[in-house]
Formats: structure tokens, C-alpha cells, sequence
């Protein structure tokens, strides 16, 4: 496995603050710190860590139903929502973003952190684009 940055330029958008759409987040892709932020002015509000790496491989289709040719996974392994900003739904928001952003640049979305996990649960549009986490994973993950 291999923790290469995607080729995909990054993107950033808003959305709505948590009083009124006049306060709204930031939401970006911070490649360098491996994550995906929302910033509430120049403060850091939110965050999705994730690692890019090689697909796991599978050894035939039929022993791993979630499918997926060769190619490159996101492995999202924690997110965390600063206090100030905690229960106003910024978790979704961010990983809904984070989530779109993955399949736009074309990798597996890997769902190590239980929030993504259980995001993606309730998102059904997503169940293509994601894998079942592997002990590789997991190994990729402890040697970053």
C-alpha cells in the first residue's frame, strides 16, 4: 500500500453556519494535513482525517461482495467537532463533503472511523463507493 496524494484538485465550498446562513463554514480539502476541514473564519471547527492509499487487493470478487477494480482508497480513520460547534450537525456536513469530494477524485471510501461508518449507513447513495475495512487498512494506518 502506498499513501500517495490524490491527483484531484482540491475543492472548498460553504455551509450554512450553525445560527443562520449569514455564518457560514468553510469547507475544504487540506491535503497536507491529510484531512478535510470546515473553518469558521480562519478557525478550524471541524475535521475528517483520512490516508490515501493503493486499494487493498481481493483475491476473487465472489469472496469480497463490495467489489471495486484495482485503484486507490480514502481511508477515513477519525473525526472530531471542536466543543464550540458540537451538536449542529457539522459532522454531516463535513463528511458529506468529504465523502462527494472522494468520489469525485475516484477513490474507494474506506469507513474506519465509526461516524463515517454509520454516515454511510444511513446514505445508501454511497454503498458503491464503499469498502469493507481490512486488516491492510488498519496496517496501512499504523504505519503512517
Amino acid at each position: 500500500m502506498n499513501d500517495r496524494s490524490a491527483q484531484a484538485a482540491p475543492r472548498e465550498t460553504t455551509a450554512p453556519g450553525p445560527t443562520s446562513a449569514q455564518e457560514p463554514f468553510r469547507l475544504r480539502d487540506a491535503p497536507g494535513h491529510g484531512r478535510f476541514e470546515a473553518l469558521d473564519g480562519e478557525e478550524l471547527a471541524a475535521a475528517a482525517y483520512y490516508l490515501d492509499v493503493d486499494e487493498v487487493r481481493r483475491d476473487t470478487a465472489a469472496a469480497d461482495p463490495d467489489g471495486g477494480g484495482p485503484g486507490r482508497e480514502r481511508i477515513f480513520y477519525h473525526t472530531v467537532v471542536e466543543d464550540a460547534w458540537s451538536g449542529k450537525g457539522l459532522a454531516s456536513r463535513l463528511v458529506r463533503f468529504a465523502l462527494e469530494e472522494t468520489v469525485r477524485a475516484g477513490l474507494g471510501i474506506v469507513p474506519v472511523c465509526p461516524f463515517v461508518k454509520a454516515w454511510t449507513g444511513r446514505h445508501p447513495e454511497y454503498r458503491a463507493h464503499t469498502h469493507a475495512v481490512r486488516r491492510e487498512h488498519l496496517d496501512a494506518l499504523s504505519q503512517r
